[in-house]
């Protein structure tokens, strides 16, 4: 009888442990697959913000070529100012 009942025991401890390894495993795959899907947010974060330095860059540029612009004193760049003085 008692031999019954250690044999019950270390089924029950076999089978805890593994539950243990099943759920470790999940774990695994789990982490494996978040850090997936983070390095691919990650990617196309970078993405976004290489777009957006780009961008910054082509505007200052481009400020930098208007500003070196000199217009005649008198003179408005905008055609709206221009109006007929009668």
């Amino acid at each position: 009888m008692d031999n019954l009942l250690s044999l019950k025991k270390k089924m029950k401890t076999a089978k805890k442990l593994l539950d243990n390894t099943r759920m470790q495993h999940f774990h695994e795959v789990e982490l494996k697959t978040k850090t997936a899907r983070l390095d691919e947010l990650n990617i196309l974060l970078n993405m976004d913000k290489q777009t957006i330095k780009r961008t910054m860059m082509t505007i200052r540029r481009n400020d930098k070529k208007t500003a070196s612009k000199k217009v005649p004193v008198g003179t408005c760049r905008s055609r709206k100012s221009h109006k007929s003085v009668i």
